[in-house]
């Protein structure tokens, strides 16, 4: 006999459940020291900080409206997972996925970066969560053009800058994949209605003289060392594991 009556509410079953055990998480795992940094921006909202974007701090913001301590800086970034995860379950194009239920959230424990942005409250975690949102409505967009589906395409992208400048990367390799966005009037919309969202933030580094910039291309005059390379395929290996040379 099934527990559930159709594979939907066994999906809604599985997110509840990360979503306890990332309540769990956040609960009785110590806040990292970049936890703490953003969570004293929290306290001081603004358009923009020294080296990021505003996004985690109004994600902690959030969170504490809620609860204290760890979980009054984590308790959002655990509940916007669960839409981390529908709208990547979203972008699977295959008729037979409800039947691979349990593989698809068994292949999302087995990787490490989504157990680590499923609580910890960093930039990357609400990156993470508008690239997803991003997809979804780029997915969306090839299928039909209109004015709802470029709103939403023009927030996410607003959205992932607002995480972290990284987000441009992967508004840039989508466009480089597919040129003929530039010929199509609703993508210019959305980038109209993202460079909207977006003007408050670069406003904010025009009043502080661009402390941001600054402060990231003092970063690259770093001399190169060796090590750099070997952290960063260190890295990969630990978030994606051994198949992240194909992936």
């Amino acid at each position: 006999m099934k527990i559930f009556k159709n594979e939907k509410a066994l999906f809604i079953f599985y997110i509840f459940l990360f979503f306890i055990v990332n309540i769990a998480q956040s609960v009785f795992t110590e806040l990292i020291d970049d936890e703490a940094y953003y969570w004293l921006w929290s306290k001081n909202l603004a358009w923009g900080y020294f080296d990021h974007p505003p996004m985690v701090a109004l994600w902690i913001k959030i969170s504490s409206l809620f609860f204290n301590g760890e979980l009054g800086v984590r308790f959002f970034s655990a509940f916007m997972f669960g839409f981390t995860i529908y709208f990547i379950w979203n972008l699977i194009d295959f008729k037979e996925k409800w039947q691979h239920i349990h593989l698809f959230f068994l292949l999302t424990t087995a990787v490490i970066l989504f157990n680590f942005y499923g609580f910890i409250t960093v930039p990357d975690t609400p990156l993470f969560f508008f690239t997803a949102l991003f997809l979804y409505a780029y997915k969306q967009f090839l299928s039909k053009n209109n004015l709802k589906i470029a709103l939403l395409l023009g927030f996410a992208m607003a959205g992932m800058l607002y995480s972290k400048y990284h987000g441009i990367l992967v508004i840039a390799f989508v466009v480089l994949s597919n040129l003929k966005l530039l010929k199509n009037k609703y993508f210019w919309l959305a980038c109209l209605f993202c460079f909207a969202l977006f003007t408050p933030h670069l406003w904010w580094q025009y009043q502080n003289d661009y402390p941001s910039i600054r402060y990231h291309f003092n970063r690259s005059k770093k001399l190169y060392q060796i090590w750099f390379t070997i952290n960063h395929f260190l890295n990969q290996l630990l978030i994606v594991g051994l198949a992240f040379p194909v992936l």
